[in-house]
């Protein structure tokens, strides 16, 4: 039973950088790397925002999703940035959003 203890301890280190708080929300231990600059094409057309990249958590470490052109769901739509906010000494993903005004 103790080695089974010791076995489950262990296993708990290795994923220790991520904890889930139900709700579907990450929190992560380690501080997301700074973006990434990037290069950004000629908008495909008029009703085209940018939405800029961002540092996601896959699989025990940060990925980055570039960014890419999105056509606006309505006219006046505005883009709302997602980022890490940083709560309790964890990081917490903040998911983008569109205003529609």
């Amino acid at each position: 039973m103790k080695k089974l203890s010791l076995k489950l301890a262990a296993s708990l280190l290795i994923v220790a950088p991520a904890l889930s708080f139900g709700g579907g929300r990450l929190v992560i231990r380690v501080k997301p790397p700074r973006a990434r600059v990037e290069v950004r094409t000629r908008a495909p057309g008029p009703n085209h925002i940018w939405i800029s990249g961002r540092w996601t958590w896959s699989k025990g470490k940060y990925v980055w999703v570039s960014g890419a052109w999105v056509k606006r769901p309505a006219p006046k739509a505005v883009w709302v940035s997602g980022h890490w906010t940083k709560k309790h000494g964890n990081w917490i993903w903040v998911a983008g959003h569109w205003n529609l005004i």
